[in-house]
C-alpha cells in the first residue's frame, strides 16, 4: 500500500531515479529515509507523529524548536551546556547548541523576524572576533578511511586533489555521475593509508552509505566514528594563547600552519588539533575520544577565563560563515547543483579523472543557467533569509535564496542565491521577497569579512 501511494504522481519518477541511479535530478533530502538512524525507533516515531498532528494547523516559524522525543542523541557536554543556558536545536537527532542565554535575554519568541536572541548572538560573534569562542562540534559526521587503497579510493571520488603530505587538511566536494554534489568533506591525511573525513551533521548516514557503495574492488575500510569521537572548535585571536597554556608541545604557526593537523598533548590527553575555523578567525578544531571531552572542555574554560573565552552556538556560527561567504551542505551544496555552479571551481581539479568529472567538464564548457551569488542587503529591515525566498531583477523572478543570516561583524544582512550567471557581477542590484516584504540587495564578489584570510592564516 505504501509503495503504491509513493508511486503516484511525480514522486514515482524520482523514486525510480533513486533506485536505478542512486541519485535524483532534484534534491530529495526531505524525503530521504537516511536522515533517521537507529536512534529513531518505534517509540520515537509514535511521539513525533502525535506531535506533528498537534501542530497540523499551527503557523510555523523558522526558530521553532519542538521538544518531543528529545534528547535522542547528544554530546557528553549536553547537560553542562544546558546548565550554562544553552538553547539546543536538533539536527539528525543530535542536540546541537544554537545560542546561549544571557542575563538580559532568557528566551526567544517564535518569529520570522529578528528575535530577542539576536542581541545574544551578536555578543557571541563579538567575543569570537575580539577574544575567543568555543563551540561543540561533536555531532559533525566523522569517518576513518583506512587501507592500502585509501588514497586511490578517495582520489576516485574527490573533485579536489587530496592533501599531499601527512598532517595536511583539504576541502573537497564529491559528485555523482550527473554532476550533482553528493557530499562536502574536509579530508585530513594521517598517512597515505589513513584519512580522517569530517562532514555535515545532517549527512552522516547518507555519506556513509555513499562512500560504502563506491568501495568496489578497493582494499579499504570505512569506519563511522561520529559517536566515538568528539570535537570542539576554539577560535578567535586569543585561541592559540589559551591552548599554549595547556600544553608543552609547539603549537606555533610554524608547527601547525593553516590547514594542518597534529597530535598534541592537551591537559595530559592526546588530542588531534586541526588548524581550521568555519568562523573565519584564527582557530583550532580539537578532536578526541568522546570520554575525554568533558575534561578538555573544563580545562579550556578554566584557562580561557583570563582570555575572555565564551561559548557560542550555531546561530553565531551561521552568521560568521555567511560573512566569510562559506557555503553549507544542504543549502548551497545539493545534488541539484554542481561545484561549478556553486562557484567552487578553485576546489575542483578537472585535470584528473574522478566520479562525475566528465559531467563537470561538460557543464564548464557551456554557459551556466544558474550560478551562486553572494548578496549583501542595502537596507535595515529586521529579518533574514532562511532559504527558498524569491529573487527578483527588474521586476522579474530570476532565482531563489539558499540561506542567509545577519553578519554581526560587518553589520549587514547576507544571503546566497542561485541566479542567472549574467547577474553574478559586482554591485548588480537584486531584490528579495522576505517575511517582512521586499528587500533590496546587491551582489558581492568576495567575502565581506577578511577576504584575504589573513586572520585565519595568523602568525
Amino acid at each position: 500500500m505504501l509503495v503504491s501511494v509513493l508511486l503516484r504522481g511525480g514522486i514515482g519518477k524520482f523514486m525510480a531515479q533513486w533506485m536505478v541511479y542512486g541519485q535524483t535530478e532534484i534534491n530529495m533530502a526531505p524525503l530521504d529515509s537516511r536522515r533517521f538512524g537507529k536512534w529513531a525507533g518505534k517509540e520515537y516515531g509514535i511521539i513525533k507523529a502525535i506531535e506533528s498532528y498537534e501542530h497540523m494547523y499551527a503557523t510555523g516559524a523558522p526558530n521553532e524548536n519542538r521538544p518531543h522525543g528529545r534528547p535522542a542523541r547528544h554530546s557528553p557536554l549536553y547537560a553542562m551546556l544546558n546548565d550554562k543556558g544553552c538553547v539546543h536545536g536538533v539536527v539528525n537527532g543530535y542536540e546541537k547548541p544554537h545560542w546561549f542565554k544571557t542575563d538580559e535575554v532568557r528566551g526567544e519568541s517564535l518569529s520570522w523576524a529578528h528575535t530577542e536572541a539576536h542581541a545574544a548572538v551578536a555578543e557571541e560573534c563579538f567575543a569570537v572576533r575580539d577574544k575567543a569562542g568555543i563551540t561543540d562540534l561533536s555531532g559533525a559526521s566523522k569517518f576513518d578511511v583506512k587501507g592500502p587503497d585509501a588514497e586511490a579510493f578517495l582520489n576516485s571520488l574527490s573533485a579536489n586533489k587530496l592533501p599531499g603530505k601527512d598532517g595536511r587538511i583539504g576541502l573537497t566536494l564529491f559528485h555523482g555521475e550527473n554532476g550533482g554534489i553528493r557530499a562536502e568533506m574536509s579530508v585530513t591525511r594521517i598517512s597515505n593509508q589513513h584519512y580522517y573525513l569530517n562532514s555535515a551533521t545532517s549527512a552522516e548516514l547518507q555519506d556513509l552509505d555513499w562512500l560504502g557503495s563506491h568501495v568496489g574492488d578497493f582494499d579499504v575500510k570505512i569506519k563511522n566514528v561520529t559517536e566515538s569521537m568528539a570535537a570542539v572548535l576554539i577560535t578567535g585571536p586569543e585561541s592559540r594563547n589559551i591552548l599554549q597554556e595547556m600544553t608543552q608541545d609547539d603549537i606555533s604557526n610554524a608547527s601547525i600552519p593553516w590547514l594542518a593537523a597534529k597530535m598534541v598533548t592537551l591537559d595530559s590527553a592526546p588530542v588531534r588539533v586541526m588548524r581550521v575555523s568555519y568562523a573565519g578567525e584564527l582557530g583550532f578544531e580539537l578532536h578526541m575520544p568522546s570520554y575525554q571531552l568533558i575534561s578538555i572542555y573544563e580545562s579550556l574554560m578554566r584557562v580561557g577565563a583570563d582570555y575572555g573565552l565564551r561559548d557560542f552556538g550555531a546561530y553565531a556560527f551561521n552568521s560568521m560563515r555567511m560573512e566569510k561567504a562559506y557555503r553549507a551542505f544542504g543549502h548551497e551544496f545539493t545534488e541539484e547543483m554542481s561545484g561549478i555552479e556553486a562557484d567552487m571551481g578553485r576546489f575542483i581539479d578537472l585535470s584528473r579523472d574522478f566520479l562525475g568529472a566528465d559531467k563537470l567538464r561538460e557543464i564548464k564548457s557551456k554557459p551556466l543557467k544558474y550560478k551562486l551569488a553572494y548578496l549583501a542587503f542595502d537596507d535595515d529591515v529586521p529579518c533574514e533569509c532562511f532559504g527558498n525566498e524569491s529573487v527578483m531583477h527588474d521586476g522579474k523572478h530570476v532565482g531563489v535564496i539558499t540561506s542567509g543570516a545577519y553578519g554581526h561583524r560587518v553589520g549587514k544582512s547576507l544571503a546566497f542565491a542561485y541566479v542567472p550567471e549574467g547577474l553574478v557581477a559586482q554591485d548588480v542590484k537584486l531584490s528579495v521577497d522576505t517575511s517582512l516584504g521586499r528587500r533590496e540587495a546587491h551582489v558581492e564578489m568576495d567575502a565581506l569579512y577578511d577576504p584575504q584570510n589573513a586572520l585565519m592564516r595568523g602568525t
